[in-house]
């Protein structure tokens, strides 16, 4: 019996040594490759002639997701301080709304939400995930094209034809880069992205955004540390998106005028109707989840401690 009892403790350090060697391994190959991706973004930049601003055709979608996957870690890092400095942090309910800023470095667009789920927080946050990991949106937002780094880390690009009112069609291209992280009582997304909008006129976008779902208690109406610990289960969902339009220089003040009007209809726009069905997507996901549909068996995996 003891001897057993040794070899068994034996065996499960062995365990923990391996999985912490095979952690360590793969965070290595993370960083080279991202080194590396990281030296080709700065040489393909500086091979632009002029040393102007990249044009979309100047970057391989390679080079852009470089670029967007480098600044991941750092978003995680400043999560915290982005849900305070919006008033997000303890939000429950605010309006779901794309505000148009004009600062100093020009305009610029914000939305930030926070919304009560009457679904688990595990359940929420497969829905929001299988929609880009698993093409599950596809149909109702054009085609998806997804890139697994890892179970955690995605490179998404989504071509779309969008008509918005005022008989505006416009040709969006997004290239996501995301990534997710399990807290303890939480599970945080951030995303970069690089989103071209085609219409009267050519926009390009760099987009930042922030969104965490945690575990919360309608019985009790506050937010607790699991799921399993809630007796009416429910999820607050928190979302920060900042965006800023890369713009040419215009020949006078007043083309300018008319370039930033219409640019903040259509960004206005698509956001409105994409974050429209992509809670539309979401809903049927959760639907289905609650009544028996598949679940991928790896996700189910990945939230048996909540």
């Amino acid at each position: 019996m003891v001897e057993n009892l040794k070899l068994r403790s034996m065996l499960e350090g062995q365990l923990k040594v391996a999985r912490s060697l095979e952690a360590a391994i793969q965070h290595q190959q993370e960083e080279a490759a991202q080194l590396l991706s990281l030296h080709r973004v700065k040489a393909a930049l500086n091979a632009i002639e002029g040393g102007g601003r990249p044009r979309a055709a100047s970057l391989s979608d390679d080079l852009i997701f470089a670029q967007l996957n480098i600044g991941l870690e750092a978003q995680y890092a400043e999560f915290d301080s982005v849900m305070d400095r919006t008033g997000l942090a303890k939000a429950l309910q605010s309006p779901n709304k794309i505000q148009a800023l004009h600062t100093p470095e020009g305009i610029a667009f914000r939305h930030e939400e926070a919304r009560l789920l009457p679904f688990s927080m595990p359940a929420v946050h497969r829905a929001m995930w299988s929609c880009m990991r698993f093409g599950k949106a596809e149909g109702l937002t054009g085609r998806i094209h997804t890139r697994v780094l890892n179970n955690d880390h995605l490179n998404v690009t989504i071509v779309d034809k969008v008509q918005l009112p005022k008989a505006h069609s416009i040709d969006t291209c997004a290239r996501l880069a995301m990534r997710r992280y399990f807290e303890q009582n939480r599970i945080i997304v951030v995303w970069r992205g690089y989103v071209e909008i085609t219409g009267s006129f050519f926009v390009r976008l760099r987009e930042r955004g922030y969104t965490s779902v945690s575990a919360f208690d309608f019985s009790t109406n506050a937010e607790v540390r699991s799921s399993s610990s809630s007796s009416i289960p429910g999820c607050a969902l928190r979302m920060a998106l900042q965006t800023k339009p890369e713009m040419d220089e215009f020949d006078s003040e007043e083309e300018a005028k008319d370039h930033v009007g219409e640019m903040t209809d259509l960004v206005v726009g698509s956001y409105h109707r994409n974050f429209g069905l992509m809670y539309q997507i979401i809903e049927n996901l959760l639907f289905r989840d609650s009544t028996g549909g598949e679940v991928d068996e790896q996700e189910l995996a990945r939230f048996a401690t909540y």
